[in-house]
């Protein structure tokens, strides 16, 4: 309730027919956010930068594919299609090297390095926020019903992917 409260002013569809140009549109509204911190990612941070928000990313992507796995259940029809190709690609489309996870967890080790080289706490410089946030979509799985939720969520994150990874 909580959580509601604080977004209560965002208009939300009110049938699930109208869910997609809702969704869509809120993507394109948001869009401009996204774009200020990947374009700074992509021209102005610093390695200690890139390697920090990547040891932020650990907190949320590392399990990605655990959670793509249990936004699948219970859902039918063509988005268990699109979840299930999803998944598919996180899995490396069954090449153990080429599953995004095991790439990942590569680029983390760097970039904790990285940061260890120069003397930087990791645990000192990681904001509760992402763990908050790695918790929440967690809990998502978790509890069924909030398996709407994590959809979208999943969404969210799929959306801002390419820009995002392509900024890193």
């Amino acid at each position: 309730a909580f959580e509601l409260g604080r977004v209560s002013h965002v208009p939300l569809p009110a049938r699930a027919a109208e869910f997609g140009d809702w969704y869509r549109q809120m993507a394109e509204d948001h869009k401009g956010d996204t774009d200020i911190l990947f374009d700074f990612l992509a021209r102005e941070a610093s390695l200690e930068q890139i390697a920090l928000f990547i040891a932020l990313e650990e907190e949320v992507d590392s399990r990605f594919e655990d959670l793509i796995s249990m936004a699948q259940l219970g859902v039918r029809d063509k988005p268990k299609l699109v979840i299930g190709e999803n998944y598919w690609d996180e899995m490396g489309s069954g090449t153990f090297e080429k599953i995004h996870a095991v790439m990942f967890d590569k680029s983390v080790r760097y970039m904790k390095q990285v940061l260890a080289d120069r003397d930087l706490d990791l645990a000192a410089l990681i904001p509760i926020e992402a763990v908050k946030n790695a918790n929440m979509l967690m809990m998502y799985g978790i509890r069924r019903q909030f398996n709407p939720r994590l959809i979208g969520a999943l969404g969210i994150l799929e959306l801002t992917a390419p820009d995002r990874f392509q900024s890193m």
